[in-house]
């Protein structure tokens, strides 16, 4: 193909079969070329999936630049800054993980656990319950956000609610591993 858009949608299907160095490869080629004026495939798309690829092969500043390009196309996908923040808390980037959290203002139950992660990271134990709470009150069924939220109220010298935590965390993960989760 000589479009971008054509190699772009090349890149999918390679990865959709499970192909990541190829679709890595002909993402990057699509982006080194002109855009076209008709997009099947647009160019904010094209950085997300390259990023996200990058993220999961743990190339973290790489995924953290495709995922950057992506927000600045297309500043209204959630999805895109919730992986950015993600790239930069597996980056160690903890203060540019808050900062895309809440430029974007995610409080997804994900969200929120990322947002409590790094305050565990950062050891404020208060903002890391306040967000576990959170990402529970928002999905009651996050086992590990009840673990996330027991580690803090430990911390935090609440030893009857961690261990209330602890054995919802318990009894969740116990449920996930009856049902092959």
């Amino acid at each position: 193909p000589r479009s971008d858009d054509a190699i772009a949608v090349a890149g999918l299907i390679c990865d959709e079969q499970g192909d990541s160095t190829s679709a890595i490869r002909l993402w990057e080629q699509a982006m080194a070329l002109p855009q076209d004026a008709v997009q099947v495939c647009p160019r904010a798309d094209v950085c997300y999936q390259l990023g996200y690829a990058r993220l999961l092969r743990e190339q973290y500043s790489q995924a953290i630049t495709a995922l950057r390009e992506s927000v600045r196309l297309n500043p209204r996908r959630s999805e895109t800054h919730f992986r950015l923040a993600h790239a930069c808390f597996l980056a160690g980037n903890l203060e540019e993980t808050l900062q895309t959290l809440d430029a974007a203002k995610l409080d997804s139950p994900l969200a929120e656990r990322l947002r409590g992660q790094v305050y565990q990271q950062k050891e404020q134990w208060p903002e890391a319950k306040r967000s576990f709470e959170a990402a529970v009150r928002r999905y009651p069924e996050f086992a590990e956000a009840y673990y996330g939220l027991a580690t803090a109220c430990e911390r935090l010298g609440e030893t009857a609610l961690a261990e209330t935590n602890r054995a919802r965390f318990n009894a969740l993960k116990a449920v996930g591993q009856a049902e092959g989760r």
